[in-house]
């Protein structure tokens, strides 16, 4: 693993810790996302155990794609991938905010996230050529993103709270926006 490599994958990890502390910070703008002390304390604010499921993995997901563009912007020569990248960056940036303030409003506590997904697909592209680093992002992504599109269209009719809903109902649109962009990007990478 050469130099730059290194500083990339402990920048990764630097984010991922940024995170974590982020959602654990015990201060008033985000008291309500500390993480429980107790395995059975039950979650607030919200009718259904589904409802936070939801937005526990809507969270990862989106914090996921934030570190996977961050890698691309660092490690892709392709400016193309670096643009696509940069665009989603910034509308998952969005989303995620936009989740954390119905967390707030709703006085919800969530658990840690979790990075085992994130960091086999990171180890995968960490680990990958620079010749073939491109055409993996890109594939990750769109898998990705097919997966998230998939879980947000279920959960239109699962989910209780009509906050929760709302934003489903604003991202999905998104998702299948940043699927036609990975997709067309697709043709263009080698």
């Amino acid at each position: 693993m050469n130099n730059k490599t290194k500083i990339n994958l402990v920048a990764m990890l630097f984010f991922f810790f940024i995170v974590g502390q982020a959602f654990a910070q015990n201060d008033t703008s985000n008291q309500h996302m500390q993480y429980p002390t107790n395995t059975q304390q039950k979650y607030s604010g919200v009718e259904k155990e589904v409802d936070t499921k939801f937005l526990v993995e809507a969270i990862q997901s989106n914090s996921e794609e934030i570190t996977m563009t961050q890698l691309a912007e660092n490690k892709s020569s392709d400016l193309n991938v670096k643009s696509v990248a940069i665009n989603l960056k910034t509308d998952h940036q969005r989303l995620l905010e936009e989740l954390k303030q119905i967390i707030n409003r709703k006085s919800i506590t969530l658990p840690p996230p979790d990075s085992v997904k994130m960091h086999d697909d990171m180890k995968e592209l960490l680990d990958s050529k620079p010749a073939d680093f491109n055409m993996k992002w890109v594939d990750i992504m769109i898998k990705s993103h097919q997966e998230t599109l998939e879980k947000l269209q279920k959960s239109e009719s699962t989910i209780s709270d009509n906050d929760i809903r709302g934003w489903i109902k604003n991202t999905i649109p998104k998702v299948e926006n940043h699927i036609a962009q990975l997709t067309a990007l697709k043709k263009k990478v080698k």
